[in-house]
């Protein structure tokens, strides 16, 4: 059983990160107040928000017969602001040889809303192109039941519902080697997604009487996805006589995440429904990741001596933008990890490099560099990169074991 409580809070932050002190801009006209681009947080945005919940769950697995095993399991759960739920799971291993198993689960799953996501509340200031060139925007993220999300139709957000299902097999060749391959499906209902950014002429007016953003967005249940996707995995060990053994092992996984559906768009935002759910959130859903990644890894170990040395490869991935015309997508790239290292009983001595080749990802093409409006294209690398901007490190390490 499991009794569980949660509290989330935002204080204001320093008076002058946020205030308007009267100056202008370059171009003579009121700047935007507050630091850029993250002001403090102001006393509108103070939280105090808590739950609890209270779960009971079981979990009981066994050979029903020789070479079979079920596993079922169950939970039960109520949430202080999102009511009571159940789910269930149940597992199947099937070992129909010494040196083959086959396997399979289905589950559902139940997630409340976070409360951050139901109450998270800033405002910031954005730099976005609308058509003619990057423009400063104060951005208000709103919670969903504060007063201007409600004037734009923000509805309460609902728990994210969803359904997992899978199949695979274990497979021994022959002494050494253990290969696994592996099927999934995951669908997820209300998903929970951060909303475009709501601007223009209509949008201030509705919000006007509520709050001073020339802009916003909210976090909202918008969209069921379905990601199928399936793993190979390789082991092998080896002995090398005098010169000790190797391990060598390999990943591949391949997946794809569609959108399924999409909620009806409120009353007050008929018109914009490519807003509520933009472009950019789609692809950035749909192909802002890698859809495969292959990991490749020799392990060493002679006496004293260990050496490790890894290869990933990050498949194709885009970067996110809500105008066709800035779609940028990115090739394959290779990264490797390389590390030595000497152990006695009380000491290990190691040196390696992280990124060993020195590989960047691709730069953003100039139009879609993040930037600011006096200086464009400062941020060269998208924010979905899937490996980091640092390139090589290289590094020493001592560890004494007492």
């Amino acid at each position: 059983m499991e009794f569980r409580r949660e509290s989330y809070r935002i204080h204001a932050g320093e008076e002058g990160s946020y205030i308007d002190g009267g100056f202008r801009d370059q171009f003579g006209n009121p700047a935007i107040p507050g630091a850029q681009v993250f002001a403090g947080w102001r006393d509108t945005n103070e939280r105090d928000e808590s739950r609890h919940n209270v779960a009971a769950y079981v979990d009981v697995e066994g050979d029903i017969v020789p070479r079979v095993r079920l596993g079922l399991a169950g939970r039960v759960e109520n949430y202080s602001d999102f009511g009571s739920t159940a789910d269930g799971k149940v597992t199947a291993r099937f070992e129909i040889h010494d040196r083959a198993v086959v396997r399979g689960a289905a589950s559902t799953g139940f997630r409340a809303p976070s409360l951050a996501q139901s109450n998270f509340s800033a405002t910031s200031t954005n730099f976005l192109n609308l058509g003619q060139g990057l423009v400063p925007l104060e951005i208000g993220t709103l919670p969903v039941a504060s007063e201007p999300a409600r004037a734009l139709g923000a509805p309460d957000l609902e728990p994210e519902e969803s359904t997992h299902l899978s199949a695979g097999a274990v497979l021994t060749p022959f002494d050494g080697l253990d290969v696994t391959a592996d099927y999934y499906r995951v669908d997820i209902d209300d998903r929970i997604v951060l909303s475009g950014n709501f601007t223009g002429a209509r949008i201030q007016i509705l919000l006007a009487p509520v709050g001073a953003f020339s802009s916003a967005r909210f976090f909202t249940s918008a969209i069921d996805t379905r990601t199928t996707g399936w793993d190979l995995t390789a082991a092998y060990r080896m002995a090398l006589r005098d010169a000790g053994t190797l391990r060598l092992s390999a990943g591949y996984n391949r997946n794809e995440t569609e959108i399924v559906a999409q909620v009806p768009t409120p009353a007050e935002l008929v018109g914009l429904e490519s807003v509520l759910f933009d472009r950019e959130q789609t692809r950035r859903i749909e192909c802002g990741q890698p859809q495969d990644n292959l990991r490749l890894a020799a392990d060493w170990l002679r006496g004293r001596f260990n050496g490790v040395v890894r290869a990933s490869r990050y498949g194709k991935y885009c970067d996110p933008r809500n105008l066709e015309s800035l779609d940028q997508e990115f090739s394959a790239k290779w990264i490797a990890d390389l590390e030595m290292s000497y152990n006695t009983s009380h000491f290990t001595i190691g040196a390696g490099a992280q990124n060993l080749f020195d590989i960047y990802p691709e730069i953003l093409r100039f139009e879609n560099a993040r930037g600011t409006a006096t200086a464009p294209g400062a941020i060269r690398y998208g924010v979905a990169t899937p490996f980091g901007i640092n390139g090589r490190s290289v590094y020493g390490r001592i560890t004494f074991r007492f």
